[in-house]
């Protein structure tokens, strides 16, 4: 917990104290009234902490790394020997599957996009690794509440017009979520895809606590030094 905390605080040192970079959206459903009835309660700065931690590597994942010294974000993944980020993988995915459309490839071009598919393949298990390591924890928690979380997740779906989301028939499901993931998780895009409709979420959920989100912003201003 300590070591979250830590990496928690050091991407808030670098990155302003923000929920979301959509337009916040208030949830009114009969599950999200239970829960703003614990804001600043039992659901605390550490409880939302722990969901901004999670979204902390979501974006890491999608935009990349920011680290001291660097203007830029540094992609997490190796791609024909090049660091990049999920979504630059997505566009890269894209392009290949255009061209793997070409008919009239030689030999020499179709074994280069089959080297550049194998390349695409790995990226994408390491990517969904390190997805399951990061979410696993809080979504465990999200299933096993699905009495209160299912509509909730349903109002965002609806207001923010992703019917189609994972998080709908993962919530839904009663099959195994790591064996459905790795089920419907079949390319970088669908992984992208996920990873944006949970950050979303999860963003639109603290905006929903605003007491323990004051709590978490404070204490972390405190230990950061920041204003």
């Amino acid at each position: 917990m300590m070591n979250m905390q830590k990496r928690v605080l050091w991407r808030l040192m670098l990155t302003p104290l923000m929920i979301t970079a959509k337009e916040n959206l208030p949830l009114t459903d009969d599950g999200m009234a239970i829960i703003k009835k614990f804001d600043g309660n039992i659901l605390d700065s550490t409880m939302i902490g722990q969901i901004m931690f999670v979204r902390s590597e979501i974006s890491c994942m999608l935009r990349g790394v920011q680290t001291r010294g660097e203007r830029e974000r540094i992609g997490k993944y190796i791609f024909c020997g090049k660091r990049v980020t999920l979504r630059q993988l997505v566009a890269k995915e894209k392009k290949l599957k255009q061209l793997q459309l070409n008919t009239q490839l030689s030999q020499q071009q179709k074994n280069s996009l089959n080297q550049a598919q194998a390349e695409f393949a790995k990226c994408l298990e390491n990517a969904k690794g390190e997805f399951i390591q990061a979410t696993s924890p809080f979504l465990d928690r999200v299933i096993r509440l699905k009495k209160i979380t299912t509509p909730i997740i349903e109002e965002w779906a609806q207001k923010r017009n992703r019917l189609d989301t994972l998080l709908l028939e993962g919530i839904r499901s009663t099959q195994n979520p790591i064996e459905l993931f790795d089920e419907r998780i079949s390319s970088l895009e669908i992984l992208a895809q996920f990873a944006d409709d949970l950050e979303d979420f999860l963003a639109t959920f603290v905006y929903n606590c605003p007491r323990a989100y004051e709590q978490f912003k404070k204490e972390s201003q405190t230990r950061t030094g920041n204003p």
